[in-house]
């Protein structure tokens, strides 16, 4: 059986899981991505910006659970240990490459145990992007303004201030 989490062509639709991560100050980390180290169906909708920034995100393996997921996720390209704390929501985004499909990410937010970016051992690109941590009104107003500049998913802040809400509960 296939994995019915993943678009195929017989089924356009996918289902990832993503991550707020928090550490202990409260800042929240991203993964800083360039346009050299993306496939080239990315980079015309980087126009003129040189960088971007995202949460984790991790499509589901066959058979495999959110927070299961979410673990394997935030190891592979943080090289963190996680402590899941809330549902935070979800995006629902039309994407265009090789086929046309729906991708939603179901969103968590979660507490850094332990992270060691030597540690990271993803199969995919993420693992070797740079790992940036902000302050979260300065990454809630970055995403916004990247939103405005970058053709594709890239705004989750209102995903980020769910999460932040979430963190005083």
């Amino acid at each position: 059986m296939n994995n019915i989490y993943q678009r195929s062509k017989t089924q356009p639709y996918h289902i990832s899981v993503g991550g707020v991560l928090f550490n202990d100050e409260g800042n929240i980390a991203t993964l800083r991505h360039v346009p050299e180290m993306l496939p080239a169906s990315y980079l015309p909708a980087f126009r003129t910006h040189k960088e971007a920034f995202s949460l984790m995100r991790e499509s589901l393996e066959k058979g495999e659970t959110l927070v299961c997921a979410l673990e394997r996720g935030f190891r592979e390209e943080f090289g963190a240990t996680i402590s899941v704390r809330h549902f935070c929501g979800s995006l629902v985004t039309e994407i265009h490459d090789d086929m046309i499909f729906e991708k939603t990410t179901l969103y968590f937010s979660a507490h850094c145990i332990h992270i060691d970016e030597n540690d990271r051992s993803g199969p995919d690109v993420e693992s070797d992007l740079d790992i940036v941590w902000w302050e979260p009104s300065e990454l809630i107003t970055h995403m916004q303004r990247q939103a405005d500049i970058i053709e594709f998913d890239l705004d989750e802040s209102k995903i980020v201030e769910r999460a932040v809400a979430l963190m005083d509960i």
